[in-house]
């Protein structure tokens, strides 16, 4: 048995992932006043793909897949956007990646 990591977006949404040993089987979201369930993404085989969550801001969730990086929208869970990078530390202006021995800065989404 393991616990869930859960994150806050600083508004309304509390994201839960079952991160462990590196890898993301489920994520869920919960709206963070009346904790109900606004949805979720489980791993199955042929299905959708479950990001590996690098950071949670404002509505936006950021994070990783094997086809490439996205941001979901909190709220609803559908993808927002395929961006260049996965941060993992966002705020109003900017998202930052580690890349090893760099960071990389972007706008930030959401």
């Amino acid at each position: 048995m393991h616990l869930w990591h859960r994150d806050f977006d600083g508004t309304s949404v509390i994201l839960c992932n079952d991160r462990l040993f590196g890898q993301t089987h489920s994520i869920a979201a919960l709206d963070a006043t009346s904790m109900k369930w606004l949805w979720s993404i489980t791993e199955a085989p042929e299905g959708r793909l479950v990001p590996e969550v690098t950071a949670v801001w404002h509505g936006a969730v950021h994070g990783r897949t094997a086809n490439g990086n996205v941001v979901l929208d909190a709220r609803s869970g559908a993808d927002r956007a395929t961006p260049k990078l996965a941060p993992f530390l966002v705020n109003t202006c900017v998202g930052i990646e580690n890349r090893g021995r760099s960071v990389t800065l972007m706008r930030s989404t959401g």
